[in-house]
């Protein structure tokens, strides 16, 4: 573990005036809202689901008039959130930020990173705030990894698991896996999301598949017509809307970019944070809808590398800073370009006390 330098402990004050400014302009629990009126649907009135207005209009009692709040999360999600709509809103909106923050302080100390300066990350804090899914994603990616090496089954169940909940930060996830032939993660995680898919199948029924699959074109075009969040949003093709440009071609190259450093993070000897700000960072370049806070996908790696450098310094202060000027892009590029870069030159960020076979 680090110990707590003058120049890191700048970077917390930095973090800390930038998070007194984000409990003013997020909404507290607005991204839980939709998640939750869906957990009291999914037994009772599963067609509803999807139904963007209807969802809209029963966030109201719990949040105020929401924009754009539609549950866009696979069915297999709603084996979580059904759980947690047993819970009052207003108590759950608590629980889940706690103990999201907790999970991921816990997973990132097994990964061998010091919590302390990941919970006071922007990208981070606004999750928290929200009450997104992402910081539990984040930190079963990241104990995935750091179990890789030494129990493949049991990395595969946590992916799977990461990946029923939010499959978009896991596209990349098979690819890693092949190409450090861990097969046995892979199986595994194959039959644990198989077995996801069949209870949520047995627990809601298979119209609910049908429903989302229609759902996401809607939802892709409404986040298109919609400027506000466009601005929000973080990935190149998000980007490229704002500059009057949809193309699909953006999409495209970053797929390409995104495999070739994945392949690359888990064919050589890599720490389990900077495989997972790869993964989980390359699939922000290939999706076209990803929101300000999925920058915390690099919180762990990059609030670990070698505090004595100066650039790593910088790096996370841009990093938590783009946020606050709509230049969420810029913030993702700079984070994983710093990570391709940490693995073109063949060594890992910092030795965490892990040990990576050298084969």
């Amino acid at each position: 573990m680090h110990r707590i330098d003058a120049r890191w402990a700048a970077i917390a004050i930095f973090f800390l005036l930038l998070d007194a400014l984000l409990i003013g302009i997020f909404k507290a629990g607005s991204d839980l809202a939709p998640l939750w009126v869906a957990g009291r649907l999914a037994f009772d009135s599963p067609s509803l689901l999807y139904d963007f207005e209807f969802i809209a209009k029963a966030q109201e009692t719990l949040v105020g008039a929401v924009d754009f709040h539609p549950f866009v999360y696979p069915p297999t999600a709603l084996l979580l959130v059904a759980l947690v709509s047993w819970i009052p809103f207003g108590l759950s909106r608590w629980l889940v930020a706690l103990a999201s923050l907790a999970w991921l302080a816990w997973a990132s100390r097994k990964s061998g990173t010091d919590p302390w300066l990941v919970l006071l990350a922007p990208p981070v804090v606004i999750a928290a705030i929200v009450g997104q899914t992402s910081l539990l994603v984040i930190g079963l990616v990241v104990l995935a990894l750091a179990n890789l090496d030494e129990n493949e089954r049991k990395a595969g169940v946590l992916l799977a698991v990461a990946a029923l909940i939010k499959p978009t930060l896991l596209v990349l996830a098979p690819v890693g896996l092949v190409a450090g032939r861990h097969w046995s993660a892979l199986g595994t995680a194959v039959l644990t999301g198989l077995a996801g898919i069949a209870l949520s199948m047995l627990l809601f029924g298979f119209q609910p598949w049908l429903d989302w699959l229609q759902a996401l074109p809607r939802f892709q075009q409404l986040f298109a017509d919609y400027p506000p969040l466009v601005r929000n949003a973080v990935s190149p093709y998000a980007a490229a809307l704002r500059l009057g440009v949809e193309s699909q071609a953006i999409i495209a190259i970053g797929g390409v970019i995104a495999v070739l450093f994945t392949w690359l993070a888990f064919s050589r000897p890599s720490d389990p944070a900077t495989r997972s700000a790869i993964v989980m960072g390359g699939a922000l370049l290939l999706t076209p809808y990803a929101m300000n806070y999925e920058l915390a996908v690099f919180a762990p790696a990059l609030l670990a590398l070698p505090r004595e450098q100066m650039r790593n310094v910088i790096l996370a202060a841009l990093w938590g800073f783009s946020l606050f000027l709509n230049a969420g892009v810029i913030g993702l590029l700079i984070a994983y370009l710093g990570f391709a870069a940490i693995l073109l030159a063949k060594k890992p960020p910092v030795d965490r006390g892990i040990d990576v076979p050298a084969g």
